[in-house]
């Protein structure tokens, strides 16, 4: 449930007419999940892509690096941590380590937050899929720096998982303990579930899982200058600074990544602007100018075409600040088209001459042995069998049908919606969702006589070292 402020567009001084051309903007995007925005601190759109919804955790990748930023400053202001503070200082256990340069142990808290740690690219994604006995932290300081602190600006996620670790090492608290309390229960957000590292500390440049109307509350308080219900949560002057211009950029040479970087938020191509931002199109934009605010949750590729649509399709659109006349006749077309967003359904025919049967799988990468098929009326159910697990994947013709698939998706694991058609009388084309985060996939059955064979196609994947968007594997009757 909804404890958002709203308000009619008009009143607010926005046409419902440039929000539904907006809407139509962002329908054209591969593919929008969920999207609100706010003025003068009001709810004036809201709307979810079926089937998304608003109560459901999706993933923000480095959107999370804005929450890490207002725990800094909740530690800078408990005495906890200084802007000055190095990681020498933080971590002196591994100061003694021979591959641990002086270099590294002078980086502080503020090359950190401001993506001027030295190192030359990010190693935080190579730590997961390439296990060490030594901790994150270690191999973090022992990677060689091609800078000295603060001389140079590299997006680096290893950079918020210091952060994360520093703010560990000093409260005794994990990232998401330590918010909780101070964020979290005062925006109404439950403890979520924020991935970390094998030693227990949060990765903080990604990991974390919201959902829509959760996000959509720490948009809105961004925008109130972290107040919350008229009481200030993120220390404003930290707030002020974590938002504006810290870090130079400009090599970037991208309309909305060249602008400048903050404490761990990036400076907009829209004077004043500022946002979260993470992988695909999560949101948590702050127009001060307009007295705007916008969250998105998404899966694109191109995630910069809804920063576009926002300054070159919505903004020209609002013309002043004060109440517009009332337009039932707008207002009601925006309701319309808020009530029909929805991911593409397959194409084809609900009827399946296929007869129920289960299939013996050959080798493949995830060493599926068995896939049992059922098809009824409606829609049906396959099930995939390795060892003694099996994963039970409900699908709905015409509809969605929801259940979970942990294996499918790596050890990530995750709710799905899947929707089916019958291309041909032989091929069963399946749309996959994974609600919990971005990706989209085809996955097609065919059958031919007493075998199978499966191909899957995702719109995008980065998650998984090593996977790729195609695979095919086969299966015979049993």
């Amino acid at each position: 449930m909804s404890i958002l402020p709203c308000s009619t567009p008009e009143a607010e001084g926005v046409p419902s007419s440039a929000l539904l051309h907006f809407l139509d903007s962002l329908n054209n995007l591969e593919y929008l999940h969920g999207l609100t925005v706010f003025r003068h601190g009001k709810v004036i759109l809201q709307g979810c892509w079926a089937p998304f919804d608003n109560a459901t955790p999706h993933h923000l990748f480095s959107l999370s690096k804005s929450f890490v930023s207002c725990a800094v400053g909740f530690a800078i202001q408990e005495g906890l941590l200084k802007l000055t503070d190095t990681l020498g200082e933080l971590f002196p256990e591994y100061n003694d380590a021979p591959l641990v340069s002086e270099e590294a142990k002078a980086v502080t808290i503020r090359n950190l937050l401001t993506m001027r740690g030295g190192q030359a690219s990010c190693h935080l994604g190579p730590y997961l899929f390439h296990p060490s006995d030594k901790p994150f932290v270690q191999r973090f300081l022992e990677e060689p720096l091609q800078w000295k602190g603060g001389e140079t600006f590299v997006y680096n996620s290893g950079n918020t998982f210091m952060l994360s670790a520093a703010l560990q090492k000093r409260s005794g608290l994990k990232l998401t303990e330590y918010l909780q309390p101070r964020l979290f229960a005062p925006l109404g957000i439950k403890p979520p579930f924020w991935q970390e590292s094998p030693e227990g500390i949060k990765l903080g440049g990604w990991g974390l899982f919201l959902t829509l109307e959760e996000l959509s509350r720490f948009t809105k308080m961004l925008a109130d200058g972290g107040k919350w219900e008229g009481k200030q949560i993120v220390p404003a002057e930290y707030l002020r600074e974590a938002t504006a211009f810290q870090s130079d950029n400009s090599s970037n040479k991208t309309r909305d990544w060249e602008n400048g970087y903050g404490y761990q938020f990036w400076q907009c191509s829209h004077p004043g602007a500022y946002r979260g931002d993470g992988a695909c199109g999560q949101y948590a934009i702050v127009i001060p100018d307009y007295d705007m605010a916008i969250t998105t949750q998404a899966g694109l590729s191109l995630m910069g075409r809804i920063l576009e649509m926002v300054w070159d399709e919505l903004l020209p659109r609002i013309t002043g600040d004060e109440p517009l006349p009332a337009d039932p006749v707008a207002q009601q077309a925006l309701a319309d088209a808020v009530a029909k967003l929805a991911l593409p359904l397959p194409c084809g025919n609900f009827a399946s001459r296929q007869p129920n049967g289960a299939y013996a799988l050959a080798a493949n990468p995830y060493r599926y042995e068995k896939l049992e098929c059922q098809f009824q009326a409606n829609g049906g159910q396959l099930c995939l069998s390795r060892g003694e697990t099996t994963y039970a994947l409900p699908f709905s013709y015409g509809g969605w049908a929801h259940g979970n698939a942990p294996a499918i998706y790596g050890d990530l694991g995750g709710e799905t919606a899947i929707s089916a058609a019958w291309e041909t009388p032989d091929t069963l084309l399946l749309h996959m969702v994974f609600l919990n985060e971005p990706t989209f996939a085809k996955f097609r059955l065919k059958f031919t006589g007493d075998t199978v064979n499966i191909h899957r196609e995702f719109h995008l994947w980065f998650l998984h070292g090593g996977d790729d968007l195609h695979a095919d594997f086969s299966g015979t009757k049993l």
